[in-house]
């Protein structure tokens, strides 16, 4: 695993550059993205797929393997902006002064929220937060058919890899929870 130089993770923050995420652990698909904040051990990034802001992601530092914006991902930017697309990424979101178990402890109890856990359990909870201790977050967990299951989903948050919220996926399952009042 290589470390990702602080000082690297701020240019591609502070220039606004789109960039492209390797976590070679964990993913053969490399991430896009805008890094809009970061801390010691997260950078929150508003995803970027197919020229769509798709939503907002939290990555592991620890996790990434490479940290990149090329030719392409300058050009890709431009037309972005040509689109008027680069308005809808928040440039100034934060990360909680309290970090990830902050923002999950404030997080909207109505707000679905996807949660991995892609090293050690191989997790990928989709749902509801229902509870967060010092360690734990619980999440009553959305199936595939958009029933809550019986038993809550429980992760331990120091295992957490990736935070995911507000993109096309997440709203859709939130969306179809309003429209049937079924949480």
């Amino acid at each position: 695993m290589t470390s990702i130089p602080k000082s690297l993770v701020k240019h591609f923050s502070q220039s606004r550059s789109l960039v492209t995420i390797t976590r070679e652990r964990i993913d053969s698909n490399d991430i896009h993205g805008f890094i809009v904040d970061y801390d010691d051990q997260w950078i929150l990034l508003k995803r970027e797929y197919d020229f769509h802001i798709d939503g907002w992601l939290l990555l592991r530092i620890a996790d990434i393997s490479a940290l990149k914006s090329t030719p392409t991902n300058e050009f890709q930017k431009a037309l972005l902006e040509e689109e008027g697309l680069l308005d809808r990424v928040d440039f100034a979101a934060k990360i909680p002064e309290g970090g990830v178990r902050h923002l999950l402890d404030n997080f909207d109890r109505r707000a679905v929220i996807i949660l991995e856990d892609e090293i050690q359990n191989d997790l990928f909870v989709i749902g509801f937060i229902d509870e967060v201790t010092q360690h734990n977050v619980s999440v009553d967990f959305i199936t595939g058919i958009g029933q809550i299951d019986d038993e809550k989903s429980v992760l331990d948050i120091e295992s957490i890899t990736s935070i995911t919220y507000d993109s096309n996926y997440s709203l859709f399952y939130q969306r179809y929870f309003e429209r049937h009042q079924k949480y």
